[in-house]
């Protein structure tokens, strides 16, 4: 049975990164290459000469939406629910972000569980998250969730997931404003929200380094596996997409992290490396 040592463990291993864009981990900024077309936000981090200037970057795209604040967090499910795992902090509000995390907000937090499930921007604002909360099963811990956001000037935002490498791994990418209602939020608002959220998170794939060894690819998850198996049987992201029950987006991000993972540079390229290495089918097999 759950207790509450289970998230004072997740916690322990929650990572507060203090730099999004000169983080030592990560693959020198250099070494990025453009990959087709790309946004004018995602060409200006990918060539900006400092962090600083990335960091101008975003928040001058921050300014022109009329939000305040990115937060960039990777999350888990654990036993089903979305725990937060690593927190980007520069463009955050970070003292929310340390209330969130020690009051283990995320527990009553619904904008999390909504970027899991939808994966499409969606737009919150803060009276209508109140009136979730409150009919939920934790109404007191919910007040004490809105009253956080609103003594820390918090009202509204367009939120965004994308899934990650397993299925029990995702990015919550969360731009949020001052003002308490949506109404600075317009379909041309969203547009440029999901440019943001998308560029900022293209900048950070792109930077990190391949898991392993590219000539012995191993441990690959049974989504990766199946979006591969698919690619090898000759058929497009569409069909790909339909038999495995995944968004087109979810497809192509997942195309991305095998040719990353395969060192290939497009489609045939990772046909070629997966055959050469002789990768053996999936579960997921059996469906193509």
């Amino acid at each position: 049975m759950p207790t509450d040592l289970d998230w004072e463990n997740d916690v322990h291993r929650l990572t507060l990164t203090a730099d999004l864009f000169d983080d030592p981990d990560l693959l020198p900024a250099a070494d990025l290459v453009p990959r087709g077309t790309e946004p004018a936000l995602a060409r200006d981090l990918r060539t900006a000469p400092t962090a600083a200037e990335r960091h101008r970057t975003v928040g001058r795209a921050l300014e022109a939406l009329g939000a305040q604040w990115l937060g960039y967090m990777q999350v888990g499910l654990v036993r089903g629910r979305p725990v937060p795992r690593r927190w980007f902090l520069p463009h955050a509000h970070g003292e929310w972000v340390r209330h969130h995390i020690g009051d283990r907000h995320h527990e009553v937090d619904p904008r999390l569980a909504d970027a899991v499930a939808l994966r499409v921007p969606f737009v919150w604002e803060i009276g209508a998250l109140a009136r979730r909360v409150e009919a939920g099963p934790r109404p007191d811990h919910g007040r004490r969730f809105i009253a956080g956001l609103r003594a820390n000037g918090i009202g509204s935002g367009v939120w965004l997931g994308v899934p990650g490498d397993t299925p029990d791994d995702y990015t919550v990418i969360g731009l949020d404003a001052r003002s308490e209602t949506s109404g600075w939020v317009n379909d041309v608002v969203i547009g440029q929200a999901l440019v943001t959220a998308l560029s900022v998170h293209e900048f950070l794939l792109q930077r990190l380094p391949a898991a392993g060894d590219p000539a012995a690819p191993q441990g690959l998850s049974v989504t990766q596996q199946g979006v591969l198996d698919g690619l090898l049987a000759g058929h497009s992201d569409k069909v790909i997409a339909h038999r495995l029950q995944l968004s087109s987006h979810a497809v192509d991000y997942h195309m991305r992290q095998l040719r990353r993972r395969f060192a290939a540079r497009n489609r045939v390229q990772l046909v070629h490396a997966a055959c050469a290495l002789g990768t053996p089918a999936g579960a997921a097999s059996h469906i193509w």
